[in-house]
């Protein structure tokens, strides 16, 4: 049997704005940052469409480290 997952309390959650403020960064870097980390997103009744986001999700990902390179060589041209 799959366990349902509890949802987060709406304490626990941010919206994208809030978080990318609170971090000094633009709107389009949190939402690149919660993309290439695979954030979960959640709605709230009453709250349009405004996505929210766990805190602590945001802080873990803040902290990992992402690879920038490969070990492919270039091709000469």
């Amino acid at each position: 049997m799959v366990q349902q997952k509890t949802p987060p309390s709406p304490d626990e959650l941010a919206s994208v704005l809030d978080l990318a403020e609170a971090h000094s960064m633009g709107e389009s870097t949190a939402w690149l940052l919660i993309k290439r980390h695979d954030l979960p997103r959640f709605r709230l009744p009453g709250r349009g469409k405004t996505t929210l986001v766990r805190r602590d999700d945001f802080e873990r990902a803040l902290q990992t480290p992402i690879s920038i390179g490969g070990n492919a060589k270039k091709a000469a041209a």
